[in-house]
């Protein structure tokens, strides 16, 4: 479990997922939040020697708690609605560039939600129909990306929501280089409920069925991907979303999906659960 990368710090939630996972030790384990709020505290009103104290305290303090990685944290983050954040940081930002230190001394991975900008570009009308948070324009952020990746290659970052593409630009071509050039880059595949805006860069086609390309990518790399649901439980559509997160295990031989199902994420995250 992992708290959504929102611009605020959730003490109140984050009490929760520290006492579940307390309460249940072998059967839930969570990702460490707030952080993501110190990085648009810095992003807004300029880092300081005191908001990096603050940050590697806080950091310190998650760990404490038990928390197996740290996140979600955001680079780049549509709004779907009007309650809904916007988010941008570049991902080479010094304290994200701080969080991948302090990932590899914890040996801990970071969760990292960026949307793709291959180039500067506009931002697909329907993106700004659904929010006027949304700017017109983002920026080229791939470059940042792979600094991020190559500050630290004892950092594991865990790109989250692979399958869902918002820009026309997460392509299995695009994901092959990076996975190749960065060995500490993990991908958590997502099969989601809500209709794509590039449907052509999706997991599964308009049948349920893992596209061929995804699945090579997969076999090529298999020891670099996990699964994540992206939802809220309890809300509309989460069955939904497990029944397409089962279609995409079972597009997989069954060696593959014990890794992409469970192995995998065991390793990354350093997982002691009952089997």
């Amino acid at each position: 479990m992992a708290l959504p990368p929102a611009p605020r710090e959730m003490p109140q939630l984050e009490r929760l997922l520290v006492e579940a996972a307390k309460s249940n030790p072998k059967r839930i384990a969570f990702l460490g939040g707030g952080l993501q709020a110190l990085i648009q505290q810095a992003v807004d009103r300029g880092e300081t020697p005191e908001l990096r104290r603050r940050f590697e305290a806080k950091a310190a303090e998650l760990v404490r708690t038990g928390a197996v990685g740290f996140g979600e944290m955001t680079a780049l983050h549509f709004s779907f609605r009007e309650e809904h954040p916007y988010e941008a940081v570049p991902p080479d930002h010094p304290l994200f560039l701080l969080l991948a230190d302090l990932a590899a001394r914890y040996d801990v991975p970071i969760d990292l939600h960026i949307e793709a900008a291959v180039r500067d570009m506009a931002v697909p009308p329907r993106l700004l129909e659904i929010s006027p948070l949304n700017p017109p324009t983002v920026r080229e952020n791939i470059t940042a990306l792979e600094r991020l990746l190559s500050s630290n290659r004892k950092a594991r970052i865990v790109w989250a929501h692979i399958g869902w593409d918002n820009t026309g630009n997460l392509t299995t071509t695009l994901l092959r280089r990076l996975l190749q050039a960065h060995a500490n880059l993990y991908l958590q595949l997502r099969a989601p409920v809500r209709p794509p805006l590039f449907p052509e860069n999706q997991l599964l086609d308009g049948n349920g069925i893992l596209r061929a390309a995804w699945l090579d990518l997969i076999r090529s790399f298999p020891e670099r991907f996990v699964l994540g649901s992206d939802t809220f439980m309890a809300r509309p559509g989460f069955e939904e979303g497990l029944k397409r997160t089962g279609s995409l295990l079972g597009g997989l031989p069954p060696e593959l999906a014990r890794k992409v199902g469970q192995e995998n994420a065991i390793r990354i995250y350093r997982l002691r659960l009952e089997d």
